[in-house]
């Protein structure tokens, strides 16, 4: 039997972009999608400011970094999830070299952890970001076995003082890691060894935004030949072509995510598309905004068709839910949840029912859980 589950990442520990923190650690709740009624299951504050998280479907595990400011290293944790017994274990922490893991992803097969850490520049040492690999066997974390890290900056001294790795996500081949770096303006494809979990040190395409964008995160379709990018520092996202036995990167157009009316940097935060592939959702931190964006299925360009009110303040995170049938924003400063329904056709969003009160919410996933009966 399947059921689906909403599992939320909460600040615990003091951070900079976090107004006041509040955040138990993790909630997991179910998650009807039919309604997209909620009910709290459970919670952990075993994890130290699990602020991106990802669930293996495979595994029933749930692997959540560890973003700590005053760590000399970056670090993830894993938990199992039981469905039945609607509990969540603690596993197991695993050090990152590098430091401020910001984001966590499975590669296509789930045979490995994607982990990018987007650096503390104001270390006297620091030389850059770094994004790396971690083979695992279900909720069993293994030896991490792949690292690449990155130098030199961009034109933005306050948050381009460095390389800032933010986003790392595999092909839909899984012979290719794609990543999104903040601080160099590049997204860059790199040789990736599923088997071992090695990354090649040298990348076999880039492609580079307008300087001072900062590129914040990537998504793709399911097919694997085009990218979806955000960048965070101008409020642009791009759509590209990508070649899926090359890996070269081609761009196909670039947009603000806001109302040409609006001249204001968004601050944006996240992007998701929805499983139909028409249309792409963005969220917009300084305006408290949601973005929604149509895709043109013969040439893959995006086009801003609506802009309306996250439901709250400083949208950090978004999820569509698999079914399609709704999106969830994670109001950060305003402690909440609130829904939309989605108009499949039009892709149009609608506030609905009451926020659902969480504290310090920076992240949420919706999935699907198959629980075995006996």
């Amino acid at each position: 039997m399947q059921n689906y589950y909403m599992f939320v990442g909460q600040a615990n520990r003091d951070i900079p972009y976090v107004r006041q923190v509040s955040g138990c650690g993790i909630s997991v709740y179910t998650f009807n999608p039919e309604t997209a009624r909620v009910e709290f299951i459970t919670e952990s504050n075993q994890s130290d400011n699990p602020t991106y998280l990802t669930y293996s479907t495979q595994n029933n595990a749930l692997y959540v970094t560890n973003e700590v400011i005053q760590w000399p290293e970056g670090a993830i944790t894993c938990y199992s999830f039981a469905p039945k017994q609607q509990t969540l274990r603690y596993v197991k922490k695993q050090l990152i070299s590098g430091t401020m893991t910001a984001y966590v992803a499975l590669d296509s097969q789930d045979k490995n952890i994607l982990v990018a850490n987007y650096g503390h520049a104001e270390d006297a040492d620091y030389s850059g970001g770094s994004v790396a690999a971690v083979p695992c066997d279900g909720s069993h974390l293994q030896t991490m076995t792949g690292q690449v890290s990155f130098a030199g900056g961009g034109i933005d001294a306050e948050r381009q003082g460095g390389s800032h790795p933010h986003c790392i996500i595999s092909s839909a081949d899984n012979h290719f890691v794609i990543i999104a770096d903040l601080g160099l303006d590049v997204l860059s494809v790199h040789h990736f060894n599923a088997a071992t979990g090695e990354i090649s040190s040298s990348a076999v395409s880039q492609y580079r935004t307008v300087a001072g964008a900062g590129p914040r995160q990537v998504i793709r379709n399911a097919r694997g030949d085009r990218l979806y990018l955000l960048n965070e520092l101008d409020g642009t996202a791009s759509a590209l072509s990508f070649d899926r036995e090359t890996g070269e990167i081609l761009p196909i157009n670039t947009l603000s995510t806001m109302p040409d009316n609006l001249e204001i940097v968004p601050l944006s935060a996240d992007i998701q598309i929805h499983p139909n592939e028409k249309f792409i959702y963005v969220s917009n931190r300084i305006t408290n905004t949601l973005s929604t964006l149509s895709v043109d299925a013969a040439t893959g360009a995006i086009a801003l068709i609506d802009c309306i009110p996250s439901g709250g303040e400083t949208p950090r995170s978004i999820c569509v839910d698999p079914t399609g049938a709704f999106l969830v924003v994670a109001n950060q400063d305003s402690d909440n949840l609130q829904s939309f329904a989605i108009n499949a056709e039009t892709g149009a969003l609608a506030l609905i029912g009451e926020p659902l009160s969480v504290g310090s919410p920076t992240c949420v996933k919706i999935c699907p859980v198959t629980t075995t009966e006996d």
